[in-house]
């Protein structure tokens, strides 16, 4: 026997000894690689030493923020991400969680880990000693990466395999006083990837007969740990070692258990000698959207015979994977059982159901003692002539029946493979079989009825169906070809898309009748049905889409639809566009991770050998940009229209491609951004009078303001024009938390029914003596609202502890009653959720807000919600002083236009009462809680009733909320007038549209 080594690479040296590993031999030549080390002074490391070895791919080493600022568009295509968290950085982020002394704050590193568990896991696995004085049993002292070390090891140990149920079963385990051993390292790198990396080992190895770990000093040597294994011989006659050398990457990609248990079949069948059944050729397809590059370098590596023209099937929906095993039936020896399956496919059932087929189960019963493999034969004609044989009764029996409808469908199977016996038939034919079974989509398209004439076509909704069908073949067509539009296969499968379509007779409402008709349609046909739906427009030369000319109408007899006309016409132009940037988007050093892997294969790393456009994802979208397109900027009497119809070319962008569709589409964004042509003094102005004017009737004075909009502007006025104007989507948070916004709100419900249910119950203040009963209906109110929300995993169980505490440590909500119990002014809280404005859903009319004595332009419609307010009852009429909840991060600026315009509006829905001032109250993290009243802070603070604070107040608050109003009357009217400045202090790292920001473009 001998042994098997994997290298585990260490990471002592910054990652640079990982980074020499993965970027030799055969991983060299994946560029697709990216590279997410743990700070920017160890991706400057990182890149030196790839500049020593000649590397030069230094752009695909950066921080995971820096990666997730510059490359948002990317994001949510499946990468071999290798995580470069070094040691010291993963025991600095359980000690930060564990709130030690010396390593205060921390909320990006902690995460999922909730303090109080944090701590627990740090003192059970140093036995309650600070790592820092940690000392071994030589006593020398242990290196923090050590900690760490055994803390995953232990993961290893436990059986864990899900890395967000990490602490939770840690926890769990050592509850009963365990330690952690410090003899032993472990293998600790890349984060939680060696638990699933172990649990691979064991799937290719269940029968190995041995597994040792080698043991190391604290610091490990630059050739890293060396897990190795042995493998039993095996051999029916001989015993022989079968495999020697195995070396894995370790990817972070690989932690899906769908794809561990996957490779580690076929890495089983390989190192059992055998050949790989074609069977398990599908078993090693992602379920992700994009083919994984690691699984190819794993088959390069190991010669694993899988055909990689399949990456199709993984970029499509089940149905693929479904028509994927129809078509291996007749090829390669499938068994009764794959027959069984892929007949019980829901997929199917349709198919089947139209050709009357009896149960599937009759099929198994039948078949149990039939089905004979009969020597060299094709297994599809043993399976029928089977059923033939055991039917006997001309054609009544469930056997006949079968045997008549898997003749049909394998024989169209034939059919579209060209007769060959191997799975490489054309994809295109593939996925049209696809359309003819109607597994996709719809299948071949069912044209919407009129609802009038039953008999007749919803033309507007036919024509929607037709151009996501022409886009989704558009976009197959070039992801089976090299790099160019196949327009043939795009044909052909348009024949499939409108098999069921004929342009019988064209009415005044361009009306199309259904005719039923099977088989393929006539070339002039063809282009009457395209022509009839989409009102002239067809497929062209390479170069797109085109609208036809009157004398081909005519020669067509088709009529036009002028209705449809205009915006038919923008979007062909918008898919010409797309196609253009499409196909300019080949590879470089920047752009690999983005392209799926259709684009990826066969190309080397040599430019001589690449494509001869060769674009950055900067050029791509610069590229975009400078289109001289009329979709990119149409019809400037008419903008809102042209906004309405980028947004639907956008939409349409998605259905042509949804793993470059985020790129074209910020790509247009950009474009649309340049609607504002810069000024002197770091202005944007937007220049179009007919986009002013559009600005202008908007927002005029019956449009409704609310303190969220008018905020936007007053921090960023550039933000407001991309989020308000263009309606353009803001950048993903892709942190793996529960929203900022949705806690906001879960916080929001919990006060609300603690103090309705204070006040029915108990009323009055909270003070120290019923201190004991509101913490108890707190924990009420909050166990009643945190119950109805439909979150699981250890997020959520952070989030709930963070509120409720754990046993013998207070939660936040204990704090903040406590805190309400410390206030001994005046006020006593009143309502909360005090809503007004429509679209608030509240009090249904908008409050109009105007300076003391304003004119008609000096006053403007405004709506919100006040999440509390308190009162006092005076002599002069009852005091109101509003809060403010901020449960997210950062605190608000004093010249924040919330409080004071919502002040103003007290005075319009309570005008009785006097509003005397507000603030925020800042409800973010356990013993951070505070009140921060930033109007009428005297009046906040009254101890008893005090007739000159509160005359000296009002005066104040007064001021205050008119600078406030006055404010908000200069932003509704550099709105109109077209004006969106970018603010240089605004803070680019949590700005959504810091990709598309044009600090540096002004004047």
């Amino acid at each position: 026997m001998e042994p098997v080594d994997i290298d585990i690479v260490d990471q002592s040296d910054g990652g640079a000894s990982i980074v020499e590993y993965l970027y030799s031999g055969d991983i060299k030549e994946q560029m697709g690689t990216l590279l997410l080390m743990p700070s920017e002074r160890a991706c400057l490391g990182a890149k030196m030493r790839l500049l020593k070895m000649g590397g030069g791919v230094s752009g695909n080493i950066m921080t995971p923020r820096r990666f997730a600022e510059r490359a948002y568009d990317i994001l949510a295509i499946p990468l071999p991400l290798i995580d470069l968290v070094s040691r010291e950085t993963l025991v600095h982020e359980i000690m930060v969680s564990s709130d030690l002394p010396h390593l205060k704050g921390g909320s990006d590193v902690r995460r999922g880990l909730s303090r109080h568990m944090a701590r627990e896991i740090g003192e059970l696995i140093t036995g309650g000693v600070d790592p820092r004085t940690l000392m071994d049993g030589d006593g020398r002292r242990v290196d923090l990466g050590r900690v760490y070390g055994a803390y995953l090891q232990r993961l290893d140990e436990l059986d864990v395999c899900d890395h967000e149920q990490v602490p939770w079963k840690v926890l769990e385990a050592l509850e009963n006083g365990g330690k952690l051993p410090f003899s032993r390292i472990g293998t600790y790198m890349l984060g939680h990837v060696p638990n699933s990396f172990r649990r691979l080992l064991e799937r290719v190895m269940e029968d190995a007969s041995e597994v040792v770990v080698q043991e190391h000093a604290a610091r490990m040597g630059a050739g890293g740990a060396r897990l190795r294994f042995t493998i039993p011989e095996r051999g029916a006659q001989e015993r022989q070692t079968v495999h020697s050398d195995v070396t894995l990457p370790l990817v972070r990609g690989m932690t899906r258990w769908d794809e561990i248990e996957a490779v580690a079949r076929l890495l089983k069948s390989r190192l059992s000698g055998g050949d790989l059944d074609p069977s398990e050729a599908a078993l090693i397809l992602p379920s992700r959207r994009s083919y994984d590059p690691f699984v190819k370098i794993l088959f390069r590596r190991y010669g694993l015979p899988i055909d990689m023209g399949n990456d199709i099937y993984a970029n499509s929906a089940p149905a693929v994977r479904c028509v994927t095993d129809l078509l291996r039936l007749p090829l390669d020896g499938f068994g009764r059982d794959d027959v069984l399956r892929v007949l019980s496919s829901p997929f199917l059932s349709t198919y089947l159901e139209e050709r009357g087929a009896p149960p599937v189960t009759s099929l198994e019963r039948i078949t149990r003692d039939n089905y004979i493999m009969g020597g060299g034969r094709d297994p599809v004609c043993s399976w029928v002539d089977g059923l033939l044989a055991a039917g006997g009764d001309g054609g009544k029996s469930d056997a006949a029946r079968w045997a008549g409808i898997l003749q049909e469908l394998f024989g169209k199977l034939r059919s579209i493979s060209g007769g060959k016996r191997d799975a490489g038939a054309r994809s295109s034919e593939i996925l049209s079989f696809i359309e003819y079974l109607g597994l996709e989509g719809g299948g071949a398209i069912a044209p919407p009825a009129d609802p009038e004439d039953p008999e007749r076509i919803d033309v507007k909704r036919s024509v929607d169906v037709l151009i996501g069908s022409l886009a989704r073949i558009r976009r197959r067509a070039y992801l089976l070809g090299t790099g160019k539009v196949d327009h043939e296969a795009m044909m052909d499968m348009l024949d499939v898309e409108l098999r069921m379509v004929k342009l019988s007779s064209v009415g005044e409402r361009g009306g199309i009748r259904v005719l039923g008709i099977e088989g393929s349609l006539t070339e002039s046909s063809r282009l009457a049905v395209i022509g009839g739906l989409s009102s002239s427009m067809i497929p062209s030369q390479p170069g797109g889409f085109r609208i036809l000319s009157e004398r081909e109408k005519l020669e067509l007899g088709m009529e036009e639809v002028p209705s449809r006309r205009r915006q038919l016409e923008d979007l062909c132009i918008a898919m010409n566009a797309a196609e253009e940037v499409i196909l300019s988007y080949h590879m470089e050093d920047d752009l690999r991770p983005v392209l799926p892997s259709p684009f990826m294969d066969g190309l080397s790393t040599e430019k001589a050998a690449m494509p001869e456009a060769l674009l950055s994802r900067t050029d791509v979208l610069k590229r975009l940009g400078e289109l001289n397109d009329p979709s990119l900027h149409l019809y400037e009497t008419d903008s809102r229209r042209s906004i309405d119809l980028l947004n639907d070319a956008g939409s349409l962008l998605d259905l042509l491609d949804p793993y470059l569709s985020s790129s074209v589409r910020r790509g247009i964004d950009g474009r649309r951004m340049r609607w504002l042509e810069g000024e002197k003094g770091g202005g944007f102005r937007l220049m179009d009078e007919a986009m002013r004017g559009w600005l202008s009737a908007r927002f005029g004075r019956e449009h409704v303001w609310s303190a969220s909009r008018l905020e936007r502007y007053r921090e960023c006025p550039y933000s407001f024009f991309a989020r308000y104007i263009l309606g353009l989507e803001e950048r993903e948070d892709l942190r793996p938390v529960i929203p900022p916004d949705r806690k906001g709100l879960i916080f929001h419900s919990i006060a609300e029914l603690f103090y309705t249910r204070w006040k029915e119950r108990m009323g009055g203040r909270i003070d120290r003596l019923n201190l004991a009963r509101a913490v108890g209906l707190m924990r009420e109110a909050a166990e009643e609202v945190l119950s109805g929300y439909p979150y699981a995993g250890p997020f959520w169980d952070a989030l709930t502890d963070l509120l409720l505490g754990t046993d013998g440590e207070k939660g936040l909500l204990d704090e903040f009653v406590e805190l309400e119990a410390e206030y001994g002014g005046v006020f006593e809280v009143d309502e909360c959720e005090v809503t007004f404005g429509p679209l608030a859903g509240g009090r249904s009319a908008p409050v109009t807000i105007s300076l003391p004595g304003g004119t008609e332009e000096e006053r403007f419609l405004f709506q919100g919600r006040i999440d509390r307010m308190d009162r006092f009852g005076a002599p002069g009429g009852d005091l109101l002083f509003i809060w403010d909840y901020k449960t997210g991060s950062g605190n608000q600026p004093k010249e924040s236009l919330q409080v004071p315009l919502y002040i103003s509006a007290l005075g319009k829905v309570f005008p009785d009462d006097i509003g005397a001032g507000g603030g925020y109250y800042y409800v973010r993290n356990k013993g951070g809680l505070k009140k921060d009243p930033v109007i009428g802070e005297r009046i906040w603070n009254m101890e008893r009733p005090d007739e000159d604070v509160i005359r000296s107040s009002l005066v104040e608050v007064s001021k205050m909320t008119s600078e406030a109003v006055n404010t908000s009357l200069e932003i509704i009217d550099s709105i109109r007038a077209g004006e969106f400045p970018v603010k240089e202090r605004c803070s680019p790292r949590y700005c959504p549209y810091s990709d598309l920001c044009r600090i540096g473009d002004a004047g």
